[in-house]
Order: structure tokens, then sequence, then C-alpha cells
């Protein structure tokens, strides 16, 4: 398609990487077409246009509420960012089942839907969802990776198993994962994997559990195996 020093191709890409929403259709098309010059200019524009719709989809507000300050003993303001989403904004789950579990897990999200609610500050409200199920809206799409085809990550997943040679051709960013272990002082042992929308066509990336440290008697992982779709 278009040389990487022309300044609209540079302007173009910086655009598209600030995008973090785009419509399955959208997206559908980039995996049909080839990277003709014409082709990327009309999937820039729609991509922008994908990108100003998923602002419309939220809204964003700081919220000001009285606290208690220990050290004086009384009321202090504190304010706390909300996000209000609009009626009929879903929180997908995609979730594979190979090795069995679909039932302990919908008895999980059916918990958290009843009785609590996702992310924290539950006791103010925050993070009560309804719970709906239904078929993915998209047929074209499939689990698992297909040789041939067009294959993009959902997950992060680990580099085990993959040399250069695998790599030749495909569109992939890398991004260094660490931290610290949950209540503790501890680092994670820092990893390097595969960034979530990568695209594969040939190598079947599989990644693995990943040991990232230790606490106590207990080992501790991460979850670094890869979730691939492909239409």
């Amino acid at each position: 398609g278009q040389e990487e020093g022309n300044d609209e191709f540079l302007k173009n890409m910086k655009t598209l990487k600030k995008i973090s929403f785009l419509r399955l259709e959208t997206l559908k098309k980039w995996f049909e077409n080839d990277s003709s010059e014409n082709f990327c200019k009309q999937f820039y524009e729609k991509a922008k246009e994908d990108g100003e719709a998923y602002k419309n989809l939220f809204k964003q507000r700081v919220k000001g509420v009285n606290s208690v300050s220990r050290a004086e003993n009384g009321a202090v303001p504190f304010y706390r960012g909300e996000t209000f989403y609009d009626e009929g904004v879903f929180l997908w789950f995609l979730v594979n089942f190979e090795d069995g579990g679909k039932a302990e897990f919908k008895k999980a999200v059916d918990a958290l839907c009843e009785v609590g609610g996702f992310g924290g500050e539950l006791n103010l409200g925050y993070g009560r969802v309804k719970k709906e199920e239904e078929k993915l809206p998209f047929n074209e799409v499939t689990a698992g990776f297909s040789e041939n085809k067009k294959n993009l990550l959902l997950s992060l997943a680990s580099q085990s198993g993959i040399g250069s040679e695998n790599l030749e051709g495909e569109s992939y960013d890398l991004v260094l994962r660490k931290g610290y272990i949950a209540h503790s002082s501890q680092r994670k042992n820092p990893v390097w994997c595969f960034r979530e929308g990568s695209v594969f066509t040939k190598f079947p990336l599989s990644g693995e559990i990943f040991k990232v440290g230790e606490k106590g008697d207990y080992a501790v992982y991460r979850d670094l195996r890869a979730f691939w779709v492909n239409f």
C-alpha cells in the first residue's frame, strides 16, 4: 500500500493508534481486503468514524462525596470518577469451553450479577449489571486458529515455542508485563508477550500459563494462553 515515508500514511497511523473501538463490519472488511492504497484511505476514514461513535456510548463525570478524615476526625471532600453506559451497551465475555467449566462459569456470573457486581466500590452501587444470554451477532467469526487465514489475538500471549523465523510476515506488537504480587511488596517476574490485536496467518501460537513468582508456599501464575478468532 502506502510507503512508510509518506506524510499522509504516518498521520493516518497515528490516528489509528488512538482509536480503541471499531465496528465489527469495519474490522471484517479489513480482514477481507488487501492493503491497496485506495482501500487504506477508505479504512482510515471509517475507523475515525467508529472511534467518534464510541465516545457517544458512555458518559464520564467526577462526583464529589463526603469522606471521613482520620487525622482531623471530620468530614472532608473526596472525588471519584464515574462512567455511565448507554442503554443497549454490553460487556461481552468470549470464553472457550473446550475443557468444560461452562456450568461453573455461569454460576459465577449469576452470583456477581445478583449479589454484587463487577469491579470495585460495590457497596456504593457501582458495577451493577443485568445479564442477558444470546448467540453472538456475528456468525462470520470463528474461535480458534485457522492456517492461511487472518487470525486476531484477543488476549495477551507468551512467546513460548516461537522463533524469529515464525514471525516473518506476521503483524504483532510486544508488551512487557510486570507489577506486584497482590497484597505484597514482591514484584512479579517480568515477561514479554504478544499484545491483543496481533494478527497471525501461519504460526498457531498457543501461549502458556506462566509462573511469575511465589507468595509464601504458593506459586503465582499469569495466564498467557492465546485466544484466537478468525474471519
